[in-house]
């Protein structure tokens, strides 16, 4: 699952922790670094990424995100192709994207 977080424009990787309860609609997520929050249906997006799609990934699980482009998946890795030309294989967890 991907959220749009609140406060930018990125989606990140969420895990769906509870769906619409009484005093609160939506769906509860957690994202990969433990914060959590509710979001509406329009946040949220299936897992769509694909070899070509250009990502921001966090190089060797570093805090900052850096540009690149997967160049293959397998196993629910993506390997990336960094815009310096570094490459690396990484998961869902470490990455985020525009839509």
């Amino acid at each position: 699952m991907l959220d749009q977080w609140n406060h930018d424009e990125f989606w990140y990787p969420a895990i769906v922790i509870d769906t619409e309860k009484e005093w609160a609609a939506g769906t509860y997520v957690r994202f990969a670094d433990g914060d959590k929050q509710w979001c509406s249906e329009d946040q949220l997006l299936q897992v769509d990424i694909e070899v070509g799609d250009r990502v921001h990934a966090r190089w060797a699980g570093e805090d900052e995100f850096f540009l690149a482009h997967v160049t293959e998946l397998k196993d629910n890795k993506y390997a990336l192709r960094y815009d310096d030309g570094s490459k690396e294989w990484t998961t869902l967890e470490l990455t985020r994207v525009t839509r």
